[in-house]
Formats: C-alpha cells, sequence, structure tokens
C-alpha cells in the first residue's frame, strides 16, 4: 500500500488564543481538539458613504465576520484508560467559554465599585485580546460574538462527553483596534495583496488588459 505524502506532515492545530494584558495568568489557549471542517467567513465593504455615486472609496478594510464549529469528546481518554469521568469535557468546556468570562474577582471588584461609587463612575472589567489560528497563513485579533454549545452525549455521571460548539467570531476592524491588533491586521492586509499578485501573475496580465483594451 503506498504512502501517503502527508503521513509525516504533522498536523495544525486552528485554536483561539486569549491574551489578558493586565494579569498573565489569565490567560487561555483553546486549541481546537478536531479541526473543523468548514469555516465560513463574510466580508462587507467599508465605503465611505459621502462620495459620489460614480466611485468608491474605502475607510478601511472590510469588515469580516467568521463561523466555524468544532466538536469536543473524551471518546479517545476513554479509549485510552485515561479518562476521569467525574468531569468529561468540562475542562475544555470551561477553557473555552472563560475567553468570553471575567473573573471572580473583576466581577466582585466591579460590582463592589458600583455600590460604592454609582454605575455610572464604576470601570467594568477589561475583556482578553483574542487571536484566531487557523495556520501561519490567517491569524486574527477577533472579538468572540457568540458561543453555541449542543452536549449530545453523556456518562454515568451525567457529564458530557461529547459536545459540537458552534462560534461566531467578528474580525476587529484596523481602525478600532489596539497597537498590537493594528500591527496584525496591516500584517494580513500585506499578506492579502501579495497573494492577490500571485493570483494575477497566474492567469496573466495581459489576459486582463485585453479586457479592459476592449472597454
Amino acid at each position: 500500500m503506498p504512502t501517503s505524502p502527508f503521513a509525516s506532515v504533522s498536523l495544525l492545530k486552528g485554536s483561539l488564543l486569549a491574551i489578558d494584558t493586565s494579569n498573565a495568568l489569565n490567560n487561555a489557549y483553546v486549541p481546537f481538539q478536531y479541526n473543523p471542517y468548514e469555516v465560513s467567513r463574510t466580508l462587507t465593504p467599508q465605503v465611505y458613504t459621502k462620495s459620489v455615486p460614480s466611485e468608491v472609496r474605502f475607510i478601511g478594510a472590510p469588515t469580516q465576520s467568521i463561523s466555524l464549529t468544532a466538536y469536543l469528546t473524551t471518546i479517545e481518554e476513554m479509549d485510552a484508560g485515561t479518562e476521569i469521568p467525574i468531569i468529561g469535557i468540562y475542562p475544555e468546556l470551561a477553557n473555552l467559554e472563560n475567553i468570553i468570562y471575567p473573573s471572580a474577582d473583576d466581577v466582585d471588584a466591579y460590582h463592589t465599585a458600583v455600590n460604592d461609587e454609582g454605575e455610572r463612575w464604576a470601570v467594568p472589567p477589561k475583556g482578553p485580546m483574542v487571536l484566531f489560528y487557523w495556520g501561519p497563513g490567517r491569524i486574527l485579533p477577533v472579538n468572540v460574538k457568540d458561543i453555541s454549545v449542543k452536549e449530545d452525549l453523556f456518562n454515568t455521571y451525567l457529564s458530557p462527553i461529547r459536545a459540537e460548539v458552534s462560534l461566531k467570531l467578528d474580525v476587529v476592524p484596523v481602525q478600532d483596534g489596539n497597537e498590537t491588533q493594528y500591527s496584525l491586521q496591516l500584517v494580513n492586509l500585506a499578506a492579502q495583496q501579495a497573494l492577490a499578485a500571485v493570483a494575477m501573475a497566474k492567469v496573466g496580465l495581459s489576459a486582463m488588459m485585453d479586457i479592459v483594451s476592449a472597454i
């Protein structure tokens, strides 16, 4: 039986990385146990609305939303005899969901400030900076818009041992990001233009010029 050319290639795992700039202990790395089969992206151009109808002006890169479904299970651990039955996939779910949870200390401090100083002056806790990693060609700063969890298999402790997790992410617009997010988006924009140039080289510039000259 012939050997697959990819047999020795290490499979990269997509992931989310949450970076808490105020407390490194709150950082989180959430690799997808199994890479999603599909990643859906929607891009909406940011058009300068005061320009004349005959021309289009952009105020920035398009806004982008990303949807994907990841899967969690303890089946492999059960087969290997390393599963801890009483907790199932609770740790993996908690690690993912913590990205959109403030810490208990932050919640307590905020509500104390609301009671002592009033809601107008109390400062809500700051969330982490989240990066979506889908290979070296796509590292994007995102805001988590929605996490939907469907737990569909449980053990005798009623702990979930299999779940389907749907994620909706909004890529942080270039003009709205902090310094790190802005730098990442400029890198992504430059990469986008370089890849477009590769596509143009494939189809041939002369083909485009023939079409343009015929207009």
